[in-house]
């Protein structure tokens, strides 16, 4: 084999060896779509949130049912221990909590609303709240003697 023919093999096999390995041998596509997929599938377990909490008597320390509670455009209702549980909420820092009960004083409060953990597990977004009776809005007695 002539020098001239060597030195035109070297080229070859070099360029070939640079070729295949910029390219990663083709496992650089297969390692690309398995990161965009485990993106996507973080992404959405992390945008909801969920909350619940207990609504209680102030006077008897037990728990109310059927006590109207809401959230934004979200309602429900608490069961006959006076417990309620909201999912599916988008995360925020601040919302405001509506509770009304007929015989009760309407009330609210303002709490933070965390998204679920990235194990799955739900954040602290739980509440005790507790709601005072009143017999009626204007209960009072006027005296108009002069």
């Amino acid at each position: 084999m002539s020098r001239h023919n060597i030195i035109k093999l070297n080229i070859l096999i070099v360029s070939l060896a640079t070729l295949l390995s910029g390219c990663g041998g083709g496992s650089s596509a297969a390692s690309t779509e398995t990161a965009t997929s485990t993106v996507s599938t973080t992404s959405t377990v992390s945008t909801k949130a969920t909350h619940s909490g207990h609504v209680i008597d102030s006077e008897t320390g037990e728990g109310l049912e059927y006590v109207l509670v809401s959230i934004d455009d979200f309602t429900t209702s608490t069961d006959l221990n006076g417990y309620y549980t909201f999912s599916d909420l988008t995360p925020s820092e601040e919302v405001i909590v509506n509770f009304e009960k007929e015989g009760y004083m309407l009330g609210s409060t303002n709490i933070q609303l965390k998204v679920l953990s990235e194990d799955n597990i739900i954040a602290s977004n739980y509440l005790e709240y507790t709601m005072r009776a009143h017999n009626y809005q204007w209960d009072y007695k006027l005296d108009f003697r002069t």
